[in-house]
């Protein structure tokens, strides 16, 4: 549908479903019909290889346009009671192997990265250094997860009591203030980070990062990608372009391990913003894509099997942005204001020289 603004200006209405679903992490907001106007565009993202689930992908030319689609999304979302959480990406992973453009966790980009990241005990040496910094504030680390012997019981195994899960994923999953740690200052893992604020998320997909030969981080302006112009421009062709990923889910916690599809609101983790600054001024959330579970162990287990299952969580919709960040006006969003280096626990990390710590410029 097509309507003309006060303005003159025709701009497109986003046509919802009536009845809004969210089934496996993939949120179906739009309407199948139209949908199918914009596949016949080039302007849905398939999120699956058989090519059911379908997201719509937007493009903005301006910053007014941007805002639109995303009042559009955040109306919906607070008129059902839903989250509406955003990402803001310089360029997107396109996987040649399946087409797709994706939207990942730093953890799961490689993907050797997730195996080695889960599967040997060198991620357990590296990690330690930041569990000392975080335990010298008096931040726990353990996963809070108890495992009982009741869970050896049919494999006809015993288990002493008062064992705990310390594997890492199990901590990071389960451990809001460590994850919330672990991914904003650097380390990999898994949760991908979103915010609540879109024009933090405008940012980040409007500066690209560089690294300087002292390994600091600097960031610059993105210059404008342009309009697609001519024949739809294909996954490989968007994935340069910078992207708005728009979440809208219902509003999980953290709280309890059988939730498949946590939402994580940092900044109102008071242990985590008691010694971190940067979720705070970035409203950030977290959303886990590796859920630790625990299993009754198999007859040829001595102990109880820690399995790690990836769930595939998608965006409800995806916009491109056609402009520079400038043209928000905002001049007073900076890397300096988005990270902060005078809190307590980004001056311990530096003096720890910890692994993967990512070091901004000042």
């Amino acid at each position: 549908m097509i309507v003309t603004s006060g303005c003159g200006v025709e701009v497109e209405v986003i046509r919802f479903r009536e009845r809004v679903s969210n089934a496996g992490g993939f949120t179906a907001l739009v309407s199948d019909d139209y949908l199918d106007e914009l596949a016949a565009q080039g302007n849905v993202a398939w999120v699956d290889s058989r090519q059911k689930l379908r997201i719509p992908l937007h493009h903005a030319a301006t910053p007014d346009e941007a805002l639109r689609l995303i009042a559009e999304y955040s109306s919906l979302a607070e008129e059902v009671k839903w989250a509406c959480l955003f990402r803001g990406q310089v360029r997107d992973y396109f996987d040649r192997s399946t087409g797709r453009l994706l939207v990942t966790p730093m953890i799961l980009r490689p993907r050797w990265l997730g195996a080695y990241y889960v599967a040997t005990s060198r991620w357990s040496d590296e990690v330690r250094p930041w569990f000392q910094v975080l335990h010298d504030l008096g931040i726990d680390t353990g996963s809070g997860i108890g495992v009982g012997s009741d869970l050896l019981r049919d494999s006809g195994f015993d288990l002493p009591q008062g064992l705990s899960v310390s594997h890492p994923t199990a901590v990071a999953r389960a451990n809001p203030v460590v994850a919330g740690v672990l991914q904003h200052y650097g380390f990999p893992t898994g949760n991908l980070d979103v915010t609540s604020d879109a024009t933090v998320a405008l940012w980040f997909a409007l500066h690209t990062a560089v690294k300087a030969r002292d390994g600091r981080i600097a960031f610059r302006p993105r210059r404008s990608a342009g309009s697609p112009r001519g024949s739809p421009p294909g996954p490989a062709d968007l994935a340069q372009t910078p992207s708005l990923y728009i979440f809208v889910q219902p509003p999980f916690s953290a709280g309890d391990l059988r939730e498949m599809y946590p939402i994580v609101f940092l900044n109102q983790v008071k242990r985590l913003i008691a010694v971190a600054q940067r979720p705070v001024v970035q409203e950030a959330a977290s959303l886990p894509f590796l859920g630790i579970h625990v299993y009754p162990a198999s007859p040829y287990a001595r102990m109880p099997v820690f399995g790690d299952t990836i769930r595939s969580r998608w965006p409800a919709a995806v916009v491109k942005l056609h402009f520079p960040f400038r043209d928000l006006g905002r001049a007073d969003m900076t890397a300096q204001a988005i990270f902060p280096s005078d809190e307590p626990l980004y001056r311990r990390l530096c003096a720890a020289n910890v692994p993967h710590l990512a070091r901004y410029r000042d």
